[in-house]
Parts: structure tokens; C-alpha cells; sequence
């Protein structure tokens, strides 16, 4: 099981948030082969990691 790291200072160091955020949703990633928990989870991690946003997830048709 993976701890997300916290995620903060997106103003300070773009790069370094964006860094540490594509890292917790590769380690989240890593070993599910569930589709469906996959985009669940990479959009929970999406909704608590940018604060701007009210909502994060998937449309599929």
C-alpha cells in the first residue's frame, strides 16, 4: 500500500508539486489492473491535490 505524500507549495515550485503529484498516481497505478479503481483512485488523488478544483474525475461513453 502506498502513503501519498502531501503535496504542497504548488505556487512556490510548480515543477517539484507536479513531480511528487505524477509520482503518487504512478504508485497508486502500480500492480491494479481494475480500470474502473485505477481512474477512481487517480481522481481522488487529483481532487485532494489541487485545491482550485471542486471536482475530478472520468466521463466514459
Amino acid at each position: 500500500m502506498h502513503e501519498i505524500t502531501a503535496v504542497s507549495d504548488a505556487a512556490a515550485n510548480k515543477g517539484a508539486f507536479y513531480a511528487q503529484l505524477q509520482q503518487n498516481v504512478a504508485a497508486i497505478l502500480t500492480g491494479e489492473r481494475d480500470w474502473i479503481a485505477n481512474t477512481a483512485n487517480c481522481a481522488a488523488v487529483l481532487y485532494h491535490a489541487l485545491d482550485k478544483i471542486n471536482w475530478a474525475g472520468f466521463y466514459f461513453s
